[in-house]
């Protein structure tokens, strides 16, 4: 953050606007000619309505403006989610072919739960090193208590011997923790898979998935917090 504020977004926020300026530069230039971030954003997009950009700009006092562009509106997979109390502030948007349901919300959901020590029912599981895929009657995920994905079971007859890039753990895929059922996979892993394994690198970075729990009560909401901060994700 500069001292002025930050401006960040996505499609392509760095896009040349009419002016010839990188989109999220002249919101950034306006919070510095004293702009609140709301009307910044608002008064860029106006000029750029079919600009491919969503933004987001917070001011030096906490202020936050967001705003897809109208180009970026008629998008089908955009996501916006917003929270806010005394304490702290949220503001979130996406776009995503992959994303089903209101994912926007879940992400909300589980940066809230770490921002205002709210109850959430959503989780990030990660493969964290070279894991196996079996052939089993349902998709299922096995997991340890602060995430790691253990091991993969799919009902999928050609993915155990794959050797190839494949959707590895499926949407809706049952996740196991020590014998019990506690959740199921919000999104979906694609990654190399190797006749029956994910041959993941010990040194390359670990690979999400998100995780919507059977109930908030089965983790606390900063179970995975230590090793979410190892990995690199809060």
């Amino acid at each position: 953050m500069n001292k002025v504020g930050f401006v960040t977004g996505h499609r392509l926020p760095n896009t040349p606007d009419i002016h010839g300026m990188p989109l999220n530069q002249a919101v950034l230039a306006r919070l510095a000619a004293g702009e609140a971030p709301q009307d910044a954003i608002d008064a860029a997009l106006s000029e750029c309505p079919e600009i491919d950009a969503g933004l987001i700009a917070m001011d030096t006092s906490g202020r936050i403006g967001f705003g897809n562009s109208v180009r970026v509106a008629r998008r089908t997979d955009c996501g916006v989610a917003e929270r806010r109390s005394d304490v702290a502030q949220l503001v979130l948007l996406h776009n995503s072919i992959f994303s089903a349901g209101s994912f926007a919300e879940k992400l909300a959901d589980l940066a809230w739960s770490h921002l205002a020590g709210a109850p959430t029912s959503t989780r990030l599981l990660f493969v964290r090193q070279r894991t196996p895929i079996r052939l089993s009657a349902r998709d299922r995920v096995h997991v340890t208590a602060d995430g790691t994905i253990t091991a993969i079971e799919s009902a999928n007859l050609r993915l155990q011997s794959a050797h190839r890039r494949a959707t590895a753990i499926y949407l809706g895929s049952e996740i196991w923790q020590d014998g019990q059922l506690i959740g199921w996979a919000a999104t979906e892993l694609l990654a190399e898979t190797s006749e029956g394994w994910l041959p993941k690198e010990a040194e390359s970075p670990p690979m999400p998935i998100v995780m919507e729990a059977v109930r908030t009560s089965h983790i606390t909401p900063h179970a995975f917090s230590s090793r979410l901060k190892q990995d690199g994700t809060h």
